[in-house]
């Protein structure tokens, strides 16, 4: 009696030689483990294989030991996580490899030192060949260059090169050897048109002649050229002052200063001078010095000598006075300059050291101005009695401005107030002369123009 398949013990491990029993055409047969694995390969194997593989299509895997089908873009997202995954290189050497597609079909490797060798050339063949690049326009200083710093690549700018190329040439010739005799033949850099040539030292010196140093060695003498021999000769002195005339013809020549000094002593600052005498004095309207009828006093205290001189009093008792003239400037003032001194005595009992102040004031009228125009500042002089009735010149005194309507010229008539100061006691270092002093006149100093102009 045959025994249910249900009853039959399970088998829990299959070598291959286990018999099962099968029909084949309808006669009762069997075959082992091992032909049903055989069979069922060779019928696997027997698939049409797939043209084109999307990513909907799946493959069978065992999941869990399950089998199952799961789409091929799974498959192949895992295994690119899989390979970023990998631990990352730190350090890349010559062996390592990396995958390639070779002509876009075959899968190969290649070596990170291929690649280096491969990228090198191709840099050299289309970056570093300059024949391939666009032609650049005038250089500037800003534009930018590549150069390589041992073995590292940098940037750098026009001028910055220029400045090492500079410092270079004069570090090279700084350091040739010293030609301390040169010779014809020898050569020298030039421009000519804005190309560079060479010439030699024969023909500079064709051109230029032999300028050597003077045979002689006199101090502070200008070389000059010798026509015949082309070359420096002993020459004039140099002079720090115009000298004399007669004293020296044609020997030396003078600097610069020793010109201005001898033009401003000979023209610009020559000083001329103009006496104005009592006699051409009028008392001031107001406060005028002199006598009661405002006459000049003609004054005689020197019996044996029968000398008489014209003065004018000035009061030292009672207030200040003033007297008063008009000058037509001469012709070659300056415009500007002008000082004074004093020509005086003081009345007999004056005592020695006594002090007097006399000061004198100006202006210019023009032609067609108003002559009641105001004039300038009151320029003072101060003086000390030495000897009663005794000559005294006072000092001179500062520049007097004068005043007027537009700029100083030549043929304005110039109107001076002169004024005595009666109780003025040198600042407090002496006594106010008290006794009248009398003026004989004033000395007026101008420094001429360097030109004169026609009427």
């Amino acid at each position: 009696m045959g025994i249910k398949i249900v009853d039959m013990t399970p088998v829990t491990s299959v070598s291959g030689v286990e018999i099962i029993p099968v029909s084949k055409d309808g006669a009762p047969k069997s075959m082992t483990a091992t032909d049903v694995e055989e069979f069922t390969i060779d019928q696997i194997e027997a698939i049409s294989a797939g043209t084109a593989v999307t990513g909907s299509d799946s493959v069978f895997i065992l999941q869990g030991g399950a089998l199952k089908p799961v789409d091929i873009d799974l498959v192949a997202q895992h295994a690119i996580d899989t390979i970023w995954g990998k631990t990352a290189e730190t350090v890349v050497d010559a062996a390592d490899i990396i995958a390639l597609k070779d002509g876009g079909t075959t899968e190969k490797t290649v070596t990170t030192a291929i690649l280096a060798t491969y990228i090198s050339t191709a840099i050299k063949a289309g970056i570093l060949n300059l024949s391939l690049l666009d032609a650049g326009a005038t250089l500037g200083d800003d534009d930018i260059l590549l150069v390589c710093q041992g073995t590292t690549g940098k940037r750098t700018t026009l001028s910055a090169i220029n400045t090492a190329i500079y410092g270079a040439l004069a570090a090279y010739v700084t350091g040739l050897t010293l030609v301390t005799t040169p010779a014809d033949a020898d050569l020298f850099y030039m421009l000519r048109g804005g190309l560079p040539y060479n010439v030699t030292l024969a023909k500079l010196k064709a051109v230029m002649g032999t300028t050597t140093a003077p045979a002689s060695t006199t101090e502070n003498s200008v070389p000059q050229w010798a026509a015949a021999s082309k070359t420096l000769k002993d020459g004039l002195t140099v002079q720090a002052t115009v000298r004399d005339a007669a004293t020296a013809t044609n020997t030396a020549v003078a600097t610069e200063k020793a010109i201005r000094d001898a033009l401003t002593v000979s023209v610009y600052g020559s000083y001329a001078d103009i006496w104005v005498p009592a006699t051409t004095m009028i008392p001031s309207e107001t406060d005028g010095a002199g006598e009661t009828a405002g006459k000049v006093v003609y004054w005689d205290e020197f019996a044996s000598s029968a000398l008489t001189r014209a003065c004018l009093i000035f009061d030292g008792s009672a207030q200040d006075e003033s007297a008063e003239f008009d000058i037509v400037m001469p012709s070659d003032w300056d415009l500007l300059f002008l000082k004074f001194k004093a020509f005086w005595t003081s009345a007999s009992g004056a005592s020695a050291d006594d002090y007097i102040q006399l000061s004198l004031a100006a202006g210019l009228v023009g032609n067609n101005v108003a002559l009641d125009a105001v004039i300038g500042a009151a320029i003072p002089v101060v003086d000390q009695v030495v000897t009663d009735e005794y000559l005294h010149v006072s000092p001179a005194s500062e520049a007097i401005t004068l005043s007027g309507s537009g700029t100083a010229a030549i043929s304005q008539m110039a109107h001076f107030k002169l004024t005595r100061d009666y109780d003025y006691n040198g600042a407090g270092l002496g006594s106010a002369m008290t006794e009248n002093l009398l003026l004989f006149g004033i000395q007026i100093q101008y420094q001429r123009a360097s030109a004169i102009a026609a009427w």
